[in-house]
This record gives C-alpha cells, sequence and structure tokens, in this order.
C-alpha cells in the first residue's frame, strides 16, 4: 500500500467549495460568525488499499462523508477552518496509513489547548467499495455511500445516513436521527442502538428480515402493506420481513422508528 499528495485539482476547488459552503450555512453554535471569516487549511491525499483495508475516523469536530468510487484508489479531503489563524495550531489532523487501512484523527493533546480555541473539520472520503469503515466520536453528522464492508459507527453528535447497506452495520450512540437505505443484509445483519431521535429504514421489497425493535419511547410506523406488526412486550415489537431471515435490531429510540419501502 503506498500514499501520496497527487489530487485533480478540479476535485479538490469542488470539494473545499462544498466545505465552505456547509460552514457557512451550519454555524457551530459557540461561533456564529459565517465561514467566509474563518481561516482555513487543506489537505488532499490519496492512498492505495487493498479489499478488506478498514479506515477508522475519530474524534472529528464536524461532518463526515464518504462516497464509493471503484478502483483501489481512496482520496482523503480535509478542511480545518477557525476564527483565527493561530487557532490552526491545533486540532491538526493525523492520516496515516497502516498495514490494515488508514487512521485519521486529531493529534491534539487536549489538556494543553486553550479553551478558547475552537477549530472545525470537514472530511471527505472516497473509498473504494470493498473495504470496512469505523467512525467514533464524531461531533458532526456521517453520510456514508455504498461499502460492502463492515460499517461501525459510534458516538455520533448529528445525523447518521447511511445511502446504501450491503455488509454488516452497527449503529450506537447517535445524538440525532438515522436514515438507513437497505439495499441487502449479510447474515450478521444490522443493529441500531441508543439513538435520541428518529429511525427510518428503508427497504426493498425482496428484502428478506426478521425486524425486532425494543425499549422504544416513541412509536412504530410501517409504513408497508401486508406486513403485521406484532407487540411482544411492552416497548418491544417484531415483525417479518418476506420470508425473514436476517435480523434487523433497533433497540433504546427516544424517536420513532419507521420502516418504509425504498
Amino acid at each position: 500500500m503506498s500514499g501520496n499528495s497527487i489530487f485533480s485539482v478540479s476535485n479538490a476547488v469542488s470539494m473545499i467549495e462544498r466545505a465552505l459552503n456547509f460552514l457557512n450555512t451550519n454555524p457551530q453554535p459557540d461561533q456564529p460568525h459565517s465561514s467566509d471569516n474563518y481561516e482555513h487549511d487543506e489537505i488532499h491525499q490519496t492512498f492505495n488499499l487493498t479489499p478488506g483495508d478498514r479506515i477508522e475516523v475519530s474524534r472529528i469536530s464536524g461532518p463526515v462523508e464518504v462516497e464509493s468510487a471503484d478502483g483501489d484508489v481512496a482520496e482523503v479531503h480535509v478542511i480545518r477552518s477557525a476564527r483565527i489563524k493561530t487557532d490552526l495550531d491545533w486540532r491538526k489532523i493525523r492520516i496515516e496509513q497502516t498495514p490494515t487501512g488508514l487512521v485519521i484523527e486529531p493529534v491534539d493533546d487536549e489538556s494543553r489547548r486553550p479553551r478558547s480555541v475552537r477549530v472545525n473539520h470537514y472530511v471527505l472520503l472516497k473509498l473504494p467499495r470493498q473495504v470496512s469503515f469505523t467512525s467514533a466520536g464524531v461531533s458532526g453528522s456521517v453520510s456514508i455511500g455504498r461499502i460492502d464492508g463492515t460499517v461501525q459507527i459510534s458516538g455520533t453528535s448529528g445525523s447518521v445516513i447511511m445511502k446504501e447497506t450491503n455488509g454488516a452495520t452497527d449503529i450506537s450512540g447517535v445524538s440525532g436521527s438515522v436514515i438507513i437505505n437497505l439495499a441487502r443484509l449479510n447474515e450478521r445483519g444490522l443493529r441500531v442502538s441508543g439513538v435520541s431521535g428518529t429511525v427510518e429504514l428503508y427497504v426493498p421489497e425482496e428484502l428478506n428480515a426478521d425486524v425486532s425493535i425494543t425499549d422504544l419511547t416513541g412509536q412504530v410506523v410501517i409504513d408497508i402493506p401486508q406486513v403485521p406488526l406484532t407487540e411482544t412486550r411492552a416497548s418491544s415489537y417484531h415483525c417479518r420481513l418476506g420470508q425473514g431471515g436476517a435480523r434487523i435490531s433497533v433497540s433504546g429510540v427516544t424517536g420513532n422508528v419507521v420502516l418504509r419501502r425504498g
């Protein structure tokens, strides 16, 4: 595996415009100024990966977007923004290629960082489909395209959107909504737990699965004809899609759980 800093200028410019537009339209609560007034820097790198590699993203202060791509090349684009230039001396991002994939995370000694320093991140990854993806401790939304390997998302302060599931998926500890388009399930299924918001699952007609919903504070909405819902005990429900099969487990949700055709 190898990494380098060669990238398309047009792709980089497009990514920068997307990031700055996001920061302009979604200012942080403690940073009310438009990102037009922010200082910012960028990182653009490419890496050759092999099928089965794992990309690990952690402690990002801002949104993370993952797009899928053909081939074996991963693109990593990061924008850091701050109110003043000296703040950018903190919360720098380490991008390290390991024997098993990539690690993307801040490198600060947080105990030394002044309380007044606020640095926002925007991470856009273009990844080969045959990899796995893990994120933890992201203070922002996480949006993921098709990934054929395992997807694990935990500790997210923002919405989680999966545009197409293909491998085993585990989502936990989300302070926001979760929206998932289930293209298919493998034998390990889908697990969603600890969500402070609505969970929406969009399922194709041909999907066979057993759905278990437990410890629910809100309501279950089955917007699929001829799919009966059974209450197994207080705040716990079950339904079967098609002939049944792989397990979809949803637990500890404080909002509604909605199943729709997608």
